[in-house]
């Protein structure tokens, strides 16, 4: 009998995500199984009320635990918006959780100078609130003051929604242009 790929469990806020995140872990980590859980409407239901729910919490807090019970090795969390309630599954699943922001706001603290200013720009303004928290937690874990400053980049997720990619790229070009001179970090939470 074959021995069993690990599996991970990419757990999706919208189908959107998913041409995205499945091919670089194809590419990137080919020994393992991807399984794609999407929540269909999660994300929009998160836009709509502005946050996280607690109906939404839970809902996904499930999501994690049932990729974990059906077998997940590890559990991936593909959304920025949702990256405090994938901290709360961390917290309760035996197995590892990876937040695609994580690395992205260790990275951006090391780069970032004592005092200095770390931009987001963000497509969606429920990503703005819980990227910025998780850079403060960040820079504290490691004694850092920072500064963070945001910016939405309006119209441009409705654009990716639409299957326009080349707008919604465009106008993130544009406004990390126009950002950047301004911090001292840049950061995407797309």
């Amino acid at each position: 009998m074959p021995d069993r790929k690990p599996t991970v469990a990419i757990i999706h806020s919208s189908p959107i995500s998913v041409p995205v995140y499945e091919p670089l872990f194809r590419a990137l980590a080919p020994e393992v199984q991807v399984e794609n859980v999407v929540e269909e409407g999660l994300l929009d239901s998160v836009v709509e009320a502005g946050g996280v729910t607690e109906a939404l919490r839970a809902r996904l807090l499930d999501a994690f635990a049932r990729a974990e019970a059906q077998g997940a090795d590890l559990l991936f969390s593909a959304c920025s918006s949702v990256g405090e309630v994938a901290d709360e599954a961390s917290a309760r699943a035996s197995v590892p959780l990876v937040k695609v922001d994580e690395a992205m706001a260790t990275h951006a603290c090391r780069a970032c100078s004592p005092g200095g200013r770390i931009g987001i720009v963000a497509t969606l303004p429920t990503t703005l609130g819980p990227t910025a928290r998780l850079l403060e937690r960040v820079a504290a874990a490691s004694q850092l003051r920072i500064e963070v400053s945001t910016r939405l980049v309006e119209g441009a997720f409705a654009a990716l929604s639409a299957g326009d990619r080349a707008a919604h790229d465009a106008a993130v070009r544009r406004e990390v242009a126009s950002f950047a001179s301004g911090v001292d970090v840049l950061v995407l939470s797309l």
